[in-house]
C-alpha cells in the first residue's frame, strides 16, 4: 500500500509471507483469518482492495484522518476552543493543560520530568 496507509494488500501480504516464511499461501490465509477474530489485526478495505493493517496503525490512521476531516470543515482543533464552548476536556487532552495535569490533580496524566509539570527544584 502508498499513499499514506500503513497496511498491506491481503494478496501482496499472503504472497511476501508466503515467500519469506515458506509457508504455504493457504496455511497464511487462515493465519491472518485467526488474527482478524482474535483483532490484532484489522481487514479494511482501501481502493476496492482488501487490505491487512495492525490494529494501533488502523486505529491511528482513522484518527488522523477524522481529524485532517474535522479541519477542513473548520472545526477548532485544540482544548482550548473546546472549553470556551463548554465541552470537557476528553482522556488525552488532560496532558495538555498547563503543567500538565488533569483538571482536579492527581496522579493521572501528570506531566514527564522536564514539562511544565515539574515542579521539583533543579539540581544544578
Amino acid at each position: 500500500m502508498s499513499n499514506g496507509h500503513c497496511g498491506l494488500s491481503e494478496d501482496e501480504l499472503l504472497t511476501l509471507a508466503g515467500d519469506l516464511l515458506d509457508i504455504p499461501q493457504p496455511t497464511l490465509a487462515e493465519a491472518v483469518r485467526l488474527e482478524i477474530a482474535e483483532g490484532s489485526v484489522v481487514a479494511d478495505t482501501v481502493k476496492e482492495r482488501r487490505c491487512i493493517f495492525l490494529m494501533h496503525l488502523w486505529h491511528a490512521e482513522r484518527e488522523i484522518a477524522d481529524r485532517l476531516t474535522a479541519l477542513a470543515d473548520g472545526e477548532p482543533s485544540l482544548g482550548g476552543d473546546r472549553r470556551r464552548q463548554g465541552h470537557p476536556l476528553g482522556g488525552g487532552e488532560a496532558r495538555h493543560r498547563p503543567g500538565g495535569q488533569p483538571k482536579g490533580g492527581g496522579d493521572q496524566g501528570a506531566g514527564l520530568q522536564g514539562s511544565g509539570g515539574d515542579r521539583r527544584p533543579r539540581r544544578r
